[in-house]
């Protein structure tokens, strides 16, 4: 079982920044793709293409496919946050714009704190409930705006999926054993992509190709991003505990902010400016304010910890986590 460290390093928190970043945009570039591929097919072309990266990259560096319950692990882990998440928030983005997905995306650490203490993770901690409770009234007002403007029940409800599912897909990460990231990542993109072709199949979406060159960028960033961040993302997550490595969440909602201002994509209103605020205090209060007295939990958690300097099961190099990013 993965168990993270309460203070982690320079280089986890570059890695933190990273995801931020990676999938504060990545929300733009959905909205993007959407407009000329569609949602599930765009999904599943997204995920083939930087499984083939990866892929490419676990056969350069020697890098072992993960065995038994790590193998289990890494395809459960891609199935809630690529198959099930790709799914939920391409479809989602269809009527929701990227500032109201990202803010949706800033409640996971709340989730994955009550999932991490649910799965004996972490201790629970009452005095988050206040933090809690600020965050879904920011959220009831965020949707409140969504659905003023002309927006959907169905759209939001469709991030809010998603939402749960990268939350489930965070806890599942640090219940299974160890393997190399960049593998994991790639069994998790491979488990995912034909949950999105069903779908494509189902919905009777035309399998395309980009023919704009902004369609491109966007599908080039979010390619290059999934298969970064997602290796990032598990090996973050392997060196801090579940709820922390989810904060990158929180962050996300200011690059979509910054990031859809600059490409002049979309505007905010003072209302849900004002919602959003209400999400990241409550987020702080409920999750962040707490790391200092929160400590991972579990039965035989120490002697299970994320061994780096160990060999991988079934043979490989032995690997060390900044080196495998």
């Amino acid at each position: 079982m993965l168990q993270g460290d309460a203070k982690p390093g320079k280089k986890v928190l570059g890695g933190f920044l990273l995801v931020a970043l990676v999938f504060g945009v990545a929300f733009i570039a959905i909205r993007v793709s959407n407009q000329e591929l569609p949602p599930f097919w765009g999904g599943a072309l997204r995920l083939m293409l930087s499984a083939m990266i990866l892929f490419t990259v676990m056969r350069v560096q020697g890098i072992p496919i993960p065995r038994g319950r790590a193998l289990g692990g890494a395809a459960l882990y891609g199935l809630f946050t690529t198959g099930f998440n790709f799914a939920l928030v391409y479809w989602g983005l269809l009527g929701a714009t990227a500032a109201t997905a990202s803010v949706m995306f800033a409640t996971v650490p709340l989730i994955t704190v009550v999932l991490s203490q649910w799965a004996r993770l972490e201790k629970w901690r009452w005095s988050g409930m206040g933090g809690s409770a600020a965050a879904l009234l920011g959220v009831a007002v965020v949707f409140s705006n969504h659905l003023s403007e002309g927006g959907s029940v169905l759209s939001i409800l469709s991030i809010f999926g998603g939402v749960l599912s990268v939350a489930t897909g965070g806890v599942v990460i640090k219940l299974v054993p160890r393997a190399n990231p960049i593998s994991m990542a790639t069994v998790g993109m491979l488990t995912g992509t034909p949950l999105l072709l069903v779908l494509s199949l189902i919905a009777g979406e035309r399998v395309a190709f980009p023919v704009q060159s902004a369609t491109w960028l966007a599908l080039g960033w979010l390619v290059v991003g999934t298969s970064v961040g997602q290796a990032v993302n598990i090996w973050v997550y392997s060196h801090w505990t579940a709820s922390a490595a989810s904060y990158s969440q929180v962050l996300i909602p200011v690059v979509t902010f910054v990031a859809a201002w600059l490409l002049n994509e979309e505007t905010v209103t003072p209302v849900f400016l004002a919602g959003s605020a209400l999400v990241l205090v409550g987020v702080y209060f409920g999750t962040l304010a707490q790391r200092r007295n929160r400590s991972a939990v579990g039965p035989g958690s120490s002697h299970l910890a994320w061994l780096w300097s160990e060999p991988f099961p079934g043979g490989g190099p032995k690997a060390r986590g900044p080196k495998t990013v």
